[in-house]
């Protein structure tokens, strides 16, 4: 994630996390790291999971007419329950939201 946010020159403010603690995420129900903080109309839009996080922001970068708010909504949480207990997994975290819209220099075989 920060290597991605350097590449595109996103600032952006790193807060270390207790490992054992967490008390720096209280605030959010997801226990994981990392979480992204997106400054939007009206406060924050949590990101989370790395995979999620690129994805939103680089859909974004590719058509900013959606807002990040929006991006964020396709890409949702759902229960799981396997040997290890519960968790949290993120739907469409390694896809891309073109919108309709295709990428220059790629045609729609390429992409699908």
């Amino acid at each position: 994630v920060r290597t991605f946010l350097d590449y595109y020159g996103i600032s952006y403010e790193v807060v270390e996390v207790d490992p054992v603690l967490r008390s720096e995420i209280k605030w959010s129900n997801y226990r994981k790291v990392p979480i992204l903080l997106a400054k939007v109309d009206g406060g924050y839009q949590p990101l989370n999971d790395s995979s999620m996080i690129v994805s939103v922001l680089a859909s974004y970068l590719h058509d900013k007419t959606y807002k990040l708010e929006e991006l964020a909504q396709f890409f949702p949480s759902i229960a799981v329950n396997d040997e290890k207990g519960y968790k949290e997994e993120i739907v469409n975290k390694y896809f891309l939201m073109y919108q309709g819209s295709v990428p220059k220099d790629r045609s729609l075989d390429d992409i699908v």
